[in-house]
């Protein structure tokens, strides 16, 4: 995933991203969780099904 496509799936702009990757600043962390919630929800669980024995994250 491109740094612009995961900032498009977040609701933000790329340069924002980039920002946060730089510790430039920080992302409001309400508005990150309820994207990631939304996120998370939209493209299941990136674990799931993974090596974990336990499938545990």
């Amino acid at each position: 995933m491109t740094q612009e496509e995961l900032a498009g799936e977040l609701n933000v702009t790329r340069q924002a991203l980039s920002n946060w990757e730089r510790d430039v600043n920080e992302p409001d962390l309400n508005m990150l969780k309820k994207n990631l919630l939304s996120f998370w929800s939209q493209h299941g669980r990136f674990c799931e099904g993974g090596n974990n024995k336990d499938g545990n994250i």
